[in-house]
């Protein structure tokens, strides 16, 4: 139960981090292609900080405190801060973006097993749902990757 305990608390911290880069992001992308990446941003950012309440819930469920100071959230987690603030570009941070959710998909696959090893079911259910999520922001940032990056 604890390594389940441990990929939750991971999960959120992660979750967390890519909220912020992602809301971060909304506010200062720039270019010609700003209101649809001001929006893409959104979407992010609003799922990530929804999942983020949903992880805090799972750990509560199995009885363990949620994390909320911001130093061991930071420690907790595997998606990392790799620009600053004054990054505009939208194919950075789409990049950015990108690397912090395969993270996050490599993760959810391993807590899956570890759900299923500790006979968790219903978390693993969650994390599938999650997963899904974050496989289909995989694809719509590689798709908006590969159409930027042809022109």
């Amino acid at each position: 139960m604890e390594a389940l305990i441990q990929v939750l608390r991971q999960l959120q911290a992660s979750a967390f981090i890519y909220y912020t880069k992602a809301h971060g992001y909304h506010w200062n992308v720039e270019g010609i292609l700003f209101d649809q990446f001001h929006e893409f941003f959104s979407e992010i950012y609003n799922d990530a900080w929804a999942s983020v309440d949903d992880y805090a819930e799972w750990i509560r469920i199995f009885s363990q405190f949620a994390e909320f100071n911001v130093q061991n959230v930071l420690a907790a987690s595997s998606v990392k801060y790799d620009l600053d603030m004054n990054v505009n570009n939208p194919i950075t941070m789409l990049k950015s973006l990108q690397a912090s959710n395969d993270q996050i998909v490599s993760d959810l696959k391993n807590a899956i097993n570890v759900a299923s090893g500790a006979n968790e079911q219903a978390v693993g259910n969650f994390f599938q749902d999650r997963l899904s999520a974050h496989e289909k922001f995989r694809w719509k940032i590689s798709a908006s990757l590969k159409t930027m990056m042809a022109n």
